[in-house]
């Protein structure tokens, strides 16, 4: 049997619509049985000036650990985004995998979104709308987020990011209640009737979004019957997403845990 190579192939870039912004990165695994997908979604308070790239050595490393990186950009309040077209964008990338699987002939496994920041809301909420399947068909089987503002309610009272969540929604809770139904974490475990696999990590010193966001949804997601776990680290906001940190060996044990947890098992 001839040895698994261990540098991953070039990326490709696709768009998966028509805006400058509606593109993404697909990072390969090496050989031809990877672990899976991972959706990689950056953060920046749902603001324009933060663009996939910021968290290409993740994707990089997601590649050389055996999964599929699919680092995308989207469009941003500020860029023609806000809410829906923000997260529409968001379930047009992950749908854009059945595409890719097909014109570059690989299994994509199990999906998982995997976002920082806000990058984490747009994670977990497109796994509770995903995870059974729809569109084109792809599931996503759970969600990673990295310092993710889950609990959008919270995130208004505490200010986080200068009104960055009302900015995002187009007003405060009581302003636009629906839009906090369709996009709150907290609110879509509560009401889901299928259960997530969700980990989160979380700095304990974060102060930029801090880390009883991810407490209280995973407190909240476990009452909802999710498959929903905290991983306390050390650092700050940023440190999660340092492919050089400890912290991000966590994450990746953490997704070496999803085929069990999940119901998937490895290809090949």
């Amino acid at each position: 049997m001839a040895p698994t190579p261990t540098t991953p192939p070039a990326p490709v870039r696709s768009a998966y619509g028509r805006h400058p912004l509606q593109h993404g990165f697909l990072h390969r695994a090496p050989g031809a049985a990877p672990r899976g997908s991972i959706v990689v979604i950056h953060g920046g308070f749902w603001r324009s000036g933060l663009g996939s790239g910021q968290l290409r050595p993740l994707a990089e490393s997601l590649a050389a650990e055996g999964w599929n990186a699919w680092e995308i950009d989207y469009r941003t309040v500020g860029a023609d985004g806000g809410w829906p077209e923000t997260f529409d964008d968001i379930l047009a990338a992950v749908e854009h995998l059945a595409v890719l699987s097909r014109d570059l002939r690989f299994r994509p496994g199990p999906v998982v979104t995997l976002g920082h920041s806000a990058g984490g809301q747009l994670a977990v909420a497109a796994a509770a709308r995903l995870v059974t399947g729809h569109g084109d068909g792809v599931r996503v089987a759970g969600a990673v987020s990295l310092a993710g503002v889950l609990d959008l309610t919270q995130a208004v009272k505490d200010d986080l990011g200068d009104g960055a969540t009302p900015g995002f929604l187009g007003g405060s809770p009581e302003e636009a209640p629906e839009r906090y139904a369709a996009a709150d974490p907290c609110t879509l475990a509560e009401h889901s009737s299928w259960p997530v696999w969700v980990r989160s990590v979380h700095a304990e010193t974060d102060s930029m979004v801090p880390i009883a966001q991810s407490v209280h949804f995973t407190d909240v997601a476990r009452a909802a019957g999710w498959d929903a776990d905290l991983i306390p680290v050390e650092g700050d906001h940023f440190t999660v997403v340092s492919a050089t940190d400890a912290s991000w060996r966590k994450t990746l044990n953490a997704l070496g845990e999803l085929p069990t947890q999940a119901g998937w098992k490895p290809a090949g």
